[in-house]
C-alpha cells in the first residue's frame, strides 16, 4: 500500500474551489447524457439514419458508461484520483468534439460510446474525491451539492438540447460542442486546486468480467435490433445470437467466481434483499431511460411539437422525479421506514406507464403530461431507495460493492430496455414513409405499445418491493 497525501486537509475555501471544478464536470456529464433526447429526431434526419440508429444513439453511451464505471473505480483506487478524473475529462472533451464533427451516423454512435466511457469515469470518481477532501461530518452537506447539480443536469439537458436544435444559427452539432468549454474550464480548475490524499489499493481490475458483461448485454440487444429486418426471427443468425449470449453468460459466471474483485459480485447476489433490489432496480432502469427518450419522440413525431416544446413538455416529469426523490428521502430519514415507499413508488410507476399505453388513441395533452408526472413520481421514489434497502442489509465491509451492484444493474437494465423497446418502435414504423398523418399515427401507436410493455416491466419492480423484507434502518 502506497500513500501520497498532502500534509494537511484543504481549507473550506480550497474545498469549494476544487468542488466547483468537480461539479462543473458532473453537470457536463449528466446533461450530455440527456441533451440529445430532444435533438435525436433532427440528428437522425440530418445524417440519414434509421429508427434503429435512433435508439443506439442513446443506448450506446449508456452501455459504455455502465460497463466502464467499475473499471474507473478500480483505477481511482490504484492511481492518483486527480489524474484519473482529468483523464476522464480530457476523453470526454475529445469525444464531444469528435461527436459534433461526425459526418455519418455510424461515426456519431461510435463517438457517443467514447463519451459514455468518459462519463463513467466522471461519475465513478466524483464521490471518491469528495470523500477524500471533505471531513466526514461535512460529507452530507457537500453530497447535497452533488445531488443538486446532478438533478439540474437531468432537468436542463433535454431543454438545452431542444433549444439548440431550434436555433437556426446553431444546429444539432452544438449539442455536443456546448459541453466542451465546461469540461475545459473544469479541467483547469481541478488541475489548479484539487489535491486528494492517495492510498494505493491492492484491488485488481476485472477486465475480463467487464468484457464478458459487455458481450452478454450487447448480443441480445443487437439481436432484437436487427431480427425481423436484416434476418428472420427464426434463423441461424438468431440462433447464433442466443447461443452467443448463453456462452458469454456462462463464461461471465465462471470468471466472476474466481476474481477477487469482480465487476458482478456473485456472493452478494445470494442475499435475498440484494437479489430482489437488483431485480427491481433493473426493471426500473429498463423503463426509466426509455420513458424519457420515447415520450420526447412522441411529442415531436406524433404530435408535431418542436424540440424546445418537447423539452418543456417533458419538464413536469423531470421535476416530479426530483421532488419525489428529495421528499421520499427526507421522510424515510425522519421515520426510518422505506418498504412502503418502494411499494407505492413502484405502483405509481406501473400505473403511469399503463395510462400512457393509450397514446395511439390520441388522448388530450393534459392527460399525457399528467401520466408522465405519475411516472416521474414513481421513478423518483424507487430509484435511490433500492440502493438504500441494500445498504441497510449488507455487511459493513460490503456496503460499497452492494450499492454499486444495484446501480450497475439499473444502468444495464436501461441498456436492455432501450434496445428492446426501441426495436418495438422500429418494427412498428418500418412500413410508414414520409411525414404525413399515417407516420404520426404509426409513431403514436408504437409509443403506446412501448409504454404498455413498460408497464409490465414495472410490475417486476412492484413484485420485488412486495417481496423484500422490511428491516428498520440502522442508526
Amino acid at each position: 500500500m502506497e500513500l501520497d497525501a498532502p500534509s494537511s486537509r484543504l481549507s473550506e475555501r480550497e474545498i469549494l474551489k476544487a468542488l466547483a471544478g468537480l461539479l462543473l464536470a458532473l453537470f457536463s456529464a449528466v446533461s450530455s447524457t440527456l441533451i440529445v433526447t430532444n435533438a435525436v429526431p433532427s440528428i437522425v434526419t440530418a445524417l440519414g439514419g434509421s429508427q434503429a440508429q435512433y435508439t443506439w444513439l442513446v443506448a450506446t453511451s449508456l452501455l459504455t458508461m455502465t460497463v466502464s464505471i467499475p473499471l474507473w473505480g478500480r483505477l481511482a483506487d490504484q492511481f492518483d484520483k486527480r489524474k484519473v478524473v482529468q483523464a476522464a475529462l480530457a476523453l470526454f472533451a475529445a469525444g464531444s468534439v469528435a461527436a459534433g464533427t461526425s459526418p455519418t451516423i455510424e461515426m456519431l454512435i461510435g463517438m457517443r460510446a467514447v463519451q459514455g466511457v468518459a462519463m463513467g469515469g466522471l461519475l465513478a470518481t466524483a464521490q471518491a474525491i469528495v470523500a477524500g477532501i471533505v471531513p466526514p461530518r461535512q460529507g452530507g452537506r457537500y453530497g447535497g451539492y452533488i445531488a443538486t447539480v446532478m438533478a439540474l443536469g437531468t432537468l436542463c439537458g433535454p431543454l438545452i438540447g431542444g433549444a439548440i436544435v431550434d436555433t437556426a444559427w446553431l444546429g444539432w452539432r452544438w449539442c455536443f460542442f456546448v459541453v466542451v468549454p465546461f469540461a475545459v474550464v473544469s479541467l483547469v480548475i481541478l488541475n489548479r486546486y484539487l489535491r486528494v490524499p492517495w492510498i494505493r489499493s491492492e484491488a485488481r481490475v476485472d477486465y475480463l468480467g467487464a468484457l464478458l458483461t459487455t458481450v452478454t448485454a450487447m448480443t441480445p440487444a443487437v439481436w432484437v435490433t436487427f431480427a425481423g429486418r436484416a434476418f428472420p426471427w427464426v434463423s441461424w443468425q438468431s440462433a447464433a445470437c442466443l447461443a452467443g449470449t448463453f456462452v458469454a453468460g456462462v463464461l461471465l459466471y465462471l470468471a466472476e467466481r474466481r476474481h477477487p474483485d469482480p465487476v458482478v459480485p456473485l456472493s452478494l447476489l445470494r442475499r435475498r434483499t440484494t437479489a430482489l433490489a437488483i431485480a427491481g432496480s433493473a426493471a426500473v432502469g429498463m423503463v426509466m431511460f426509455s420513458s424519457i427518450v420515447f415520450i420526447s419522440q412522441y411529442f415531436q413525431l406524433a404530435r408535431g411539437y418542436s424540440p424546445t416544446e418537447a423539452g418543456l413538455l417533458c419538464m413536469p416529469m423531470m421535476v416530479s422525479t426530483t421532488l419525489a426523490s428529495l421528499g421520499s428521502g427526507h421522510l424515510i430519514t425522519r421515520f426510518g421506514r422505506w418498504k412502503g415507499f418502494l411499494v407505492g413508488g413502484s405502483a405509481a410507476l406501473a400505473g403511469g406507464l399503463a395510462m400512457l399505453a393509450v397514446l395511439g388513441s390520441g388522448p388530450p395533452l393534459w392527460y399525457v403530461v399528467a401520466s408522465t408526472v405519475l411516472v416521474g413520481l414513481g421513478i423518483g421514489v424507487v430509484m435511490q431507495n433500492y440502493v438504500l434497502a441494500v445498504q441497510n442489509g449488507a455487511p459493513a465491509d460490503r456496503v460499497g460493492a452492494a450499492s454499486a451492484s444495484v446501480s450497475f444493474f439499473r444502468s444495464l437494465g436501461g441498456v436492455m430496455g432501450m434496445s428492446v423497446l426501441g426495436a418495438i418502435v422500429t418494427h412498428a414504423v418500418s412500413s410508414a414513409q414520409g411525414y404525413g398523418p399515417a407516420v404520426r399515427d404509426a409513431y403514436a401507436g408504437a409509443t403506446g405499445t412501448v409504454f404498455a410493455v413498460s408497464a409490465g416491466l414495472a410490475t417486476i419492480s412492484l413484485l420485488a418491493a412486495l417481496a423484500i423484507k422490511a428491516v428498520p434502518l440502522r442508526a
